[in-house]
């Protein structure tokens, strides 16, 4: 995020995730960071094969973020503490790593890019996370 760009819905989208994406992860094994590379790299390969962007670039590196409060990504890099390995996590900071908008945060553009994540790789259905979006109030920067 730039200085100065207020990360308007971020409170929202942690909200929303805490609430109705991340349970859909509780029963899944905690992840090595080796597996966590391998799911991004997967994740990337299938995300990108149309992104004229993106097709050919490498993933993020993941690292290691013992010592963080958070995990935090950017285009070339996603930090994960052990708490954060998990795919819901995971597809979050991916979503980062995608955006191209640096100025976004997370706004209508990284909104639309996890919300095919989560469809396309936990099975969400678009249908309730569309209610689940209008409940929240976080926008996509169109109408549902």
């Amino acid at each position: 995020m730039q200085d100065g760009i207020r990360d308007y819905q971020r409170a929202r989208v942690y909200k929303w995730e805490r609430q109705c994406i991340h349970s859909l992860c509780n029963d899944d094994p905690e992840m090595s960071l080796e597996d966590c590379r391998v799911y991004v790299r997967e994740i990337w390969k299938h995300e990108t094969y149309d992104r004229p962007r993106h097709v050919g670039a490498n993933p993020p590196i993941v690292t290691d973020g013992r010592g963080r409060r958070s995990a935090c990504a950017h285009r070339y890099r996603i930090w994960l503490p052990r708490f954060a390995r998990r795919k819901d996590m995971l597809l979050h900071e991916i979503g980062h790593s995608l955006n191209n908008r640096i100025d976004d945060g997370h706004g209508p553009n990284f909104v639309r890019i996890i919300y095919g994540l989560y469809y396309r790789h936990l099975d969400k259905s678009p249908q309730a996370m569309q209610r689940e979006l209008a409940h929240f109030k976080i926008d996509m920067g169109y109408k549902i």
